[in-house]
């Protein structure tokens, strides 16, 4: 019995004969276009990432800043000053913000040591 279906292999190209230096022009050409294509692609890709990343950021800081002139009752820059106070008397104090009582910028609960209302009195 004779078999029907043979198999062929895979016809190899080889750059001999008498248009080897055309074939390989051609091969060369197709090669750069395709290694443009895949470099363009990949900045395209690295040059999403890093909007991504910058558009995130810059939502969280409009974010920031809508809410703190919105929930506060201060302006955008007494507030930023205000959450700087926080740390410690001495940047309250450099920033104007001390002594500072109840209700006004400046003012943390941690910074009044005698618990009078009054934070970062003045040392005397």
């Amino acid at each position: 019995m004779k078999d029907s279906a043979k198999v062929v292999p895979h016809k190899r190209h080889t750059l001999e004969g008498a248009h080897s230096a055309a074939d390989l022009a051609r091969l060369q050409r197709q090669f750069r276009a395709l290694s443009r294509r895949h470099e363009r692609a990949m900045a395209l890709r690295r040059l999403y990432r890093a909007a991504r990343w910058w558009m995130l950021i810059a939502f969280g800081l409009a974010s920031l800043g809508w809410g703190l002139t919105h929930v506060t009752q201060w302006p955008l820059v007494t507030s930023i000053k205000h959450l700087a106070a926080s740390p410690a008397c001495d940047v309250a104090r450099a920033l104007a913000l001390a002594p500072a009582g109840d209700g006004q910028p400046g003012y943390w609960r941690h910074l009044d040591a005698d618990a009078d209302g009054v934070a970062c009195e003045p040392v005397e």
